[in-house]
């Protein structure tokens, strides 16, 4: 894995993988890194030293997608044979595995209480951050889920499969829990 300066086109720094890197992001404030690979391996880069910081240590097959929460102290990791995991980003702990199923990419909402995961068999599923509890789900059946993201306002889901050659838009449900009349 390679960090470049993208004014001058220079290579800043390598980061050594003995494996494909399969998922890379940059953590909200940018002096983070995270990786995923072919063999399992998830690890959160210092981008100013170059050293791995840490390595979240749980899934058994390959790591195809990884994002930060929006405040940099959680992250999200997918798997093709073994899921979601949410970690803790500072002690490098998982603190949830959100599904088990074998899953594409990831993404956070804008505010950190919701994420989407893209799957191989054509659903991307809506969950609660918090909770583990997944909140809806959508099906296409365009093939495998390539991609998938939040609007900036958090009120709509985007999805790409790879067979639609198409970009599929949902509302969501508001994340707002609905008050109590007295």
């Amino acid at each position: 894995m390679r960090l470049w300066n993208v004014a001058n086109g220079n290579e800043v720094r390598r980061f050594p993988h003995n494996e494909w890197v399969m998922g890379v992001c940059f953590s909200p404030d940018g002096r983070w890194g995270l990786s995923s690979t072919a063999n399992g391996d998830v690890v959160l880069w210092d981008l100013e030293t170059g050293r791995d910081s840490n390595h979240f240590k749980g899934h058994t097959g390959a790591v195809e997608s990884v994002a930060f929460s929006p405040d940099g102290r959680h992250a999200l990791s997918g798997g093709g044979g073994d899921g979601v995991r949410l970690w803790d980003v500072r002690s490098g702990k998982e603190v949830r595995q959100l599904d088990k199923d074998g899953t594409m990419n990831v993404a956070f909402s804008p505010d950190g209480r919701r994420a989407l995961t893209g799957h191989g068999h054509g659903t991307i599923k809506l969950w609660d951050v918090e909770t583990g509890k997944e909140l809806s789900r959508y099906r296409s059946t365009g093939g495998n889920v390539q991609c998938v993201a939040f609007s900036p306002d958090g009120r709509t889901a985007l999805g790409v499969w790879h067979l639609d050659l198409a970009i599929h838009l949902w509302p969501l449900p508001d994340p707002t829990p609905a008050k109590e009349n007295p």
